[in-house]
């Protein structure tokens, strides 16, 4: 029933309906900022690229062929934005550390969320290939299909980095 409920939403917004695109917006305004948080931990960057990025799905949402694909369609364009975001900033040589706090967007979003320290630090071994690819299959449900389509590689190269993923979180917590 939800899926019908949401499917009906993004139709509407699809057609122009404001109010179906506010709605859009409050369901996917934190998994999308969660999301940019992986590239950018700068929360004033966090949120300008997802304004830019709800701002491209206004502008593209009546492109969209397949309703039921909207939550992997509307990451693949956070992803390019973030993408975008990076190289500019790089190019800029104004690149924000990502070392420096992972924690500060979950704890100014989710005030009761602490971060412990060991998975801190876990986190940040990983490659940001991996960041990305952990969140979006353990954090957000993507199945491996779904992810390979918005990081744009295969099907395998999902599986690989999930398994490369646990096998350093084994030997960490060894």
């Amino acid at each position: 029933m939800e899926n019908n409920l949401e499917y009906s939403t993004i139709y509407k917004a699809k057609l122009g309906d404001i109010d179906s695109f506010e709605k859009l917006i409050r369901k996917y305004q934190k998994p999308i900022k969660t999301f940019v948080f992986c590239f950018f931990e700068n929360m004033d960057l966090v949120d300008d690229i997802s304004q830019e990025i709800f701002i491209k799905l206004f502008k593209e949402l009546k492109k969209l062929r397949d309703i039921s694909n909207f939550k992997a369609w509307l990451f693949k364009i956070a992803k390019n934005t973030c993408i975008d975001y990076y190289k500019k900033l790089k190019k800029d040589k104004v690149l924000i550390n990502f070392n420096e706090s992972i924690s500060s967007y979950d704890e100014r979003i989710e005030d009761k969320v602490i971060l412990k320290e060991d998975i801190k630090n876990l986190f940040l071994k990983l490659t940001p290939e991996e960041r990305i690819t952990l969140i979006l299959v353990n954090y957000f449900g993507f199945s491996y299909k779904e992810a390979s389509e918005i990081l744009d590689c295969s099907k395998g190269t999902i599986a690989s980095r999930i398994y490369y993923i646990n096998k350093k979180i084994t030997k960490i917590f060894s």
